[in-house]
């Protein structure tokens, strides 16, 4: 299907061809029930598109590379505990 969409950013439309049927766009633009539960075989490009109206493009816009930035390990080291054994004499 093809939706329509301005974008908030630069006021153009834009138009994205979504495999949604008619019924589905309905029960999004009537309800409370959430865009992923409707569409959960979209994409998140495609959902927000139907959001809000912003493009990939647009989203790069608002917020692009930056090239100082170095992504951080988020692994722990193999002796990294995660309890909290050291806290049982703390009394809460």
């Amino acid at each position: 299907m093809i939706i329509s969409r301005v974008s908030p950013l630069t006021g153009k439309l834009n138009v994205m061809d979504i495999d949604i049927t008619e019924d589905q766009l309905l029960v999004y633009e009537e309800t409370q029930i959430p865009v992923q539960d409707i569409f959960p075989h979209l994409t998140p490009s495609e959902r927000e598109f139907l959001i809000s109206g912003l493009t990939d493009e647009d989203w790069d816009d608002l917020f692009p590379e930056d090239p100082t930035y170095e992504e951080k390990s988020t692994e722990y080291p193999e002796n990294h505990s995660s309890s909290f054994d050291e806290f049982e004499d703390i009394p809460f």
